[in-house]
């Protein structure tokens, strides 16, 4: 019955209740009467017949007005005769007490009965009382169970010791009862007793959480319904990651998207990496090499962390993140950034030769071998005139695209040819 909801047992107290009012009803009100002293005065004559109608005749002059009958003198006889004959009367007489000592026998007997059986099992029937009210309370049993852990939570890997102690009868072994978080099937441990009272179980490397309850004698530490938990927490693990790259402006690159911090990006680049965590972290840091660090920002769940720095040193970067549950700090989250530096251009002239002779207003061809690891924009001839110190510059335009462009704005390489109208005031140029 206590295995009903608290609703089902309220309403089978109610039907018992009722059924109860119905039987004092139906054995005891339902035939009660009105008070009928005529009634009464003919059961009392017939048990002392002595009395010839007295008590009868006085009865109807009570129920009557004196005045109504016209005779108060024969009200006053009456009353004095009944009065005088009712002197000597023994009215215990009048009340059989036989069906009430029956009826008082069966009460006491369930008295002493009732009593009885508080002094035994006063605190069994309080405690039954309660559990069928829907409070959550144990039997009191032969064994006794006492420290037990309610829930545990630890890091996974851990060593632990689940440990109850005993009191009252005490047995040699108990049992404890397993099973994974999610699972139907309990399995049965048997446990040896440690010292007069203890029941320890050890587990090494606890790497899920489960669910358990001691079996001891007659005694449980947890019902089925409401176990002990062990919850096992991992450290916090990189799920997923994403690393956005905005190169800079002399590469002519634009922003892409790569998925991991070990990578190859260009010195300089700024770099935006963001970390999706397996659970919840309280703070979390990105350390690099010449003792840089930095310290990441995390979203209001806990989960989600982000770094935002300039690469300007390449390396071993770590992630420090710091987990909310048992403080756990991940390890081994290294990653390897390299940095492509800007390497100069370089170009060859392979005709004409090294020394040529041009009139003005000459139109001079020229092949030309260039390359560049971040692309070629212009081709623009430096000469000084008779040693002078200054430079000067005459540009030869933008090279045309070719293969090696790739997602660049400008050729990486190439050999193009280059024609440079010689103006006629330039004398003799030393390049």
């Amino acid at each position: 019955m206590l295995l009903l909801p608290l609703q089902a047992r309220f309403g089978l107290l109610a039907l018992a209740v009722g059924v109860c009012v119905w039987k004092i009803y139906n054995l005891w009100f339902s035939r009660l009467q009105p008070y009928d002293g005529l009634v009464w005065a003919s059961r009392v004559e017939q048990i002392f017949p002595g009395l010839n109608s007295l008590l009868v005749n006085y009865v109807e002059l009570v129920r009557s007005s004196p005045a109504a009958t016209g005779s108060k003198e024969l009200y006053r006889v009456v009353k004095t005769q009944a009065l005088d004959a009712a002197k000597s009367l023994d009215f215990q007489k009048t009340v059989d007490f036989r069906e009430l000592r029956s009826l008082m026998k069966w009460v006491l007997i369930a008295l002493v009965g009732f009593s009885a059986m508080l002094w035994l099992f006063g605190d069994s029937m309080k405690l039954a009382a309660q559990r069928y009210l829907g409070a959550n309370l144990p039997y009191p049993t032969a064994t006794r169970l006492v420290s037990i852990l309610q829930e545990k939570t630890i890091a996974e890997g851990t060593d632990l010791i689940l440990t109850v102690q005993a009191e009252g009868q005490v047995p040699v072994q108990g049992f404890i009862h397993l099973r994974s978080q999610g699972s139907e099937s309990w399995r049965k441990i048997e446990l040896l007793r440690e010292d007069p009272r203890n029941f320890p179980y050890s587990m090494n490397n606890v790497d899920e959480s489960f669910e358990y309850f001691f079996e001891i004698g007659d005694a449980v530490s947890h019902s089925m319904e409401n176990p002990g938990i062990v919850t096992v927490v991992s450290p916090p693990r990189v799920i997923h990651q994403e690393l956005t790259v905005t190169p800079p402006k002399y590469t002519g690159l634009q922003p892409y998207t790569l998925e991991n911090l070990a990578v190859t990006v260009p010195s300089g680049s700024e770099l935006v990496w963001v970390t999706e965590m397996s659970s919840p972290v309280s703070h979390a840091r990105l350390i690099g090499p010449n003792q840089w660090a930095q310290e990441g920002t995390i979203d209001e769940e806990g989960t989600s962390l982000r770094f935002s720095f300039v690469a300007q040193a390449a390396g071993m970067y770590q992630l420090q993140p710091k987990g909310t549950t048992l403080g756990l700090q991940a390890e081994d989250l290294m990653y390897k950034l390299n940095l492509r530096e800007d390497l100069e251009p370089r170009a060859s002239l392979i005709a004409p030769g090294t020394s040529i002779k041009a009139t003005a207003n000459k139109s001079l061809s020229m092949t030309v071998r260039a390359s560049d690891d971040y692309g070629l924009s212009e081709f623009a001839i430096l000469y000084r005139v008779n040693g002078a110190e200054n430079q000067q510059r005459i540009s030869l335009g933008v090279p045309p695209l070719n293969d090696s462009q790739r997602d660049l704005g400008a050729p990486r390489s190439g050999t193009w040819p280059l024609q440079w109208n010689i103006p006629d005031d330039i004398p003799n140029l030393r390049g």
